[in-house]
């Protein structure tokens, strides 16, 4: 019996293109079906696609008998319009016995007279697709001993397996990498310098661009790389606060590419991504900001990716813009409050925050429930505070946690199980410099507690 696993194989390329991967399901592990890339094939109309490929999987079966081979296309896919497709079994070559040249499956035969070996490759040649939509395509594999059975697609089969054949998907590859906050800008020396003590930063963040393996589009005999889909004048323009960048943009870099400018308003930052004959992908590709050495202060900032594809790219369409590959932020403190009692009940939980550097810093408090479930709120967010800032040397007003967890209330934030909540502090004052104290007053105010 032949065995019932066949192929998959991406369609590629435009019309009058071809296919570049041969598949092998022969041999383990199966194959994967390559990516069609859906922004470059974008078949509008019905699609010609030509190619050379073949697809080899084991014949399983003793071909001393009649044997019909019956392959159909889905999602009205067919095969090519001028040569029809070859099947072959242990090199002995099968005939068509019906379909093939412009339909959208094809029966191939081999006679009783020849005898090939169980253990014979089936090798599968596509001469030609043509292709409706963006559909996936897949290929029905089925096996039939009778000649009216395979020409009305009976299910009465000896073997009978449908397999991928292509897949239509975004061809490239866009994304952030190596999350998380880097605190670098340095409070201490008033948010001038980074805290390797330079108005550069280290490399923070980090970016991913190219092309996903085995796609395939224009370039038919081999796989897109970067350069066969954007313009040689593409450019990821990160977003951001740029505020205290250096000239022109000198000293700031992605991926070691050098910035090619800054908008006016600082907050747009260019980078080039090849010359006249060279595209570069991005890697894990990290944002180093130099600033400038008069800088007035390094803002925090989310830094955002957007890729212009430039003039003559092959892509119809840009992926989508990167958010937060990259976030900067000061250094300073933090302080833990491990539990608070829940708000409006039995006990008043009363917090109160110390600034006890000799510098002024803003201040950031994360709540978070029960369930895992947090929200982060600024100072000046809690009821009766005018500002997120702190003074050096200073004390906040006692903050009951019912005004605490009111202002994270307000961007989505619900208690949850017993109502108990987790306070994470953070200031942009120098570490060891920060100290949050909370306790408890019931209500008819005759017990104090701290924790």
């Amino acid at each position: 019996m032949m065995k019932k696993s066949l192929l998959a194989l991406a369609v590629a390329g435009l019309s009058a293109n071809a296919f570049a991967a041969s598949l092998d399901y022969t041999a383990l592990p199966a194959p994967t079906a390559n990516i069609v890339a859906k922004e470059v094939v974008t078949v509008t109309t019905a699609t010609d696609l030509t190619t050379t490929d073949t697809i080899t999987f084991p014949l399983q079966f003793s071909a001393t008998n009649q044997n019909l081979v019956r392959i159909d296309l889905s999602n009205s896919a067919k095969f090519g319009s001028t040569t029809a497709p070859t099947l072959t079994v242990d090199g002995i070559a099968a005939s068509i016995s019906e379909g093939g040249v412009g339909a959208s499956f094809v029966v191939f035969q081999l006679q009783n007279t020849t005898t090939a070996n169980q253990a014979a490759p089936v090798v599968l040649k596509l001469n030609g697709l043509t292709v409706a939509n963006q559909g996936d395509v897949s290929a029905q594999y089925r096996l039939y001993d009778n000649q009216v059975d395979a020409h009305n697609a009976s299910t009465r089969t000896l073997a009978d397996k449908s397999y991928a054949y292509a897949t239509f998907a975004n061809a490239l590859v866009f994304t952030a990498s190596n999350p998380g906050t880097s605190k670098q800008i340095d409070v201490t020396a008033n948010s001038k310098k980074f805290v390797n003590g330079t108005t550069t930063s280290d490399a923070f963040g980090g970016l991913n661009l190219d092309v996903k393996a085995n796609t395939y589009g224009t370039d038919f005999t081999t796989a897109l790389t970067l350069e066969k889909v954007i313009g040689a004048d593409a450019v990821v323009t990160v977003s951001g606060d740029f505020s205290a960048i250096a000239a022109n943009a000198a000293g700031t870099t992605l991926g070691g590419i050098a910035a090619t400018g800054v908008n006016t308003a600082k907050n747009a930052v260019t980078f080039k991504l090849g010359a006249t004959t060279l595209v570069t992908p991005l890697a894990d590709a990290q944002l180093v900001y130099a600033a400038d050495a008069a800088n007035t202060g390094i803002a925090p900032s989310e830094f955002n990716a957007k890729l212009t594809l430039g003039s003559g790219a092959t892509l119809t369409a840009a992926p989508a813009e990167v958010a937060n590959f990259a976030t900067l932020a000061k250094n300073g403190a933090s302080a833990e409050i491990d539990l608070t009692m829940k708000p409006g009940g039995f006990y008043n939980d009363v917090v109160r925050i110390t600034n006890k550097s000799g510098i002024a810093g803003d201040v950031f408090i994360t709540v978070i429930n029960d369930a895992g479930q947090s929200a982060t709120i600024n100072l000046g967010e809690i009821a009766g505070q005018t500002s997120n800032t702190l003074a050096a040397g200073a004390s906040t007003q006692q903050l009951p946690i019912s005004d605490v967890f009111a202002a994270a209330a307000a961007k989505g934030l619900a208690l949850a199980d017993q109502g108990k909540l987790r306070l994470v502090v953070e200031a942009q004052v120098p570490a060891g410099m920060l100290s949050v104290q909370n306790w408890v007053v019931s209500t008819d105010g005759t017990t104090l507690s701290s924790f």
